[in-house]
């Protein structure tokens, strides 16, 4: 399964599926979406099965061109293989990612 990129509501996207190499190149263009949104904006990544580099690099180009806009980005309910993820690319103190709770 590739990943999905989808508007739920007016500041909230979701992210599913496999978020990797093969699959990002599809969602590179809907970036630009989430960059067009006003306000704070959360990405929900409960739907994530996996995320490889290619998806680690994704998301940060999501933070990154809402930085230059100068608007705030969340990523939320992150998977902990992504997580892991987060933290072996030593970008804790810079990606505003949530794990997901557990329940």
């Amino acid at each position: 399964m590739s990943a999905t990129f989808e508007r739920v509501k007016a500041s909230h996207f979701q992210i599913s599926g496999k978020l990797d190499r093969l699959s990002v190149p599809t969602l590179w263009d809907k970036r630009e979406s989430l960059c067009c949104g006003e306000g704070i904006t959360y990405v929900d990544l409960s739907g994530l099965e996996h995320c490889d580099s290619a998806g680690m690099a994704f998301l940060f180009e999501l933070f990154a061109c809402q930085s230059r806009h100068g608007r705030v980005l969340n990523f939320v309910n992150a998977p902990e293989q992504l997580m892991r993820l987060v933290e072996v690319s030593d970008l804790n103190d810079i990606l505003p990612i949530e794990a997901a709770k557990a329940a």
